[in-house]
């Protein structure tokens, strides 16, 4: 018999993510960003890489060649601006 999954970080999203996406969609430069760094790590960042380690428990029975690891599965924040009309620095969805 399996073991069953360990209890998951991941909480949800508050509302303060939504709230700190809106101003970034605002805001899209640099100087806000540093300025706003850590409500991203604790509002939006720690909670999709707990989002992700939890889907990948549930993932592991139905799927087990698809693994969940925060590194690889999220996306970063930063956008590529080289070959894009749009110049924002960030994005603003995860």
């Amino acid at each position: 018999m399996k073991a069953p999954p360990a209890p998951s970080d991941f909480r949800g999203f508050r509302p303060a993510a939504l709230v700190f996406l809106r101003a970034l969609a605002r805001h899209n430069d640099r100087e806000w960003f540093q300025a706003h760094r850590e409500t991203y790590e604790r509002e939006l960042r720690a909670p999709m890489a707990a989002l992700v380690e939890e889907i990948d428990v549930h993932l592991a029975t139905l799927a087990p060649e698809i693994i969940g690891h925060p590194k690889r599965s999220m996306f970063r924040i930063h956008r590529d601006t080289r070959f894009s009309n749009d110049k924002s620095p960030y994005k603003t969805n995860l």
